[in-house]
């Protein structure tokens, strides 16, 4: 499998890996930045339906996530190869 076929993934994989990690020593950013519809609703905060997707709650959730992605991502693009998916739906084969 060479790596250099998913640079979307990588790169996904590797803000997502970053930003939890800054989170799990840092309160204040996951206070600013995880999912709370209160503060979604009523203070129009919908930055955080994009960056609560980059937060995990530890290290196994984060380590499991990640190994779903990248396993995700490679199946997807040969599915997508194969059934010429890309024709239909060029967005998802472009981000993966």
């Amino acid at each position: 499998m060479n790596y250099q076929d998913y640079p979307i993934t990588i790169a996904l994989i590797a803000a997502n890996v970053i930003f939890s990690l800054i989170g799990f020593s840092n309160a204040a950013l996951v206070d600013k930045t995880i999912m709370w519809p209160y503060r979604v609703a009523r203070e129009n905060q919908y930055i955080r339906f994009i960056t609560s997707g980059f937060l995990h709650g530890d290290y196994m959730h984060l380590i499991f996530n990640m190994f779903t992605l990248f396993f995700l991502a490679a199946t997807w693009n040969c599915i997508s190869v194969i059934t010429d998916w890309a024709a239909i739906s060029p967005t998802w084969h472009f981000i993966f």
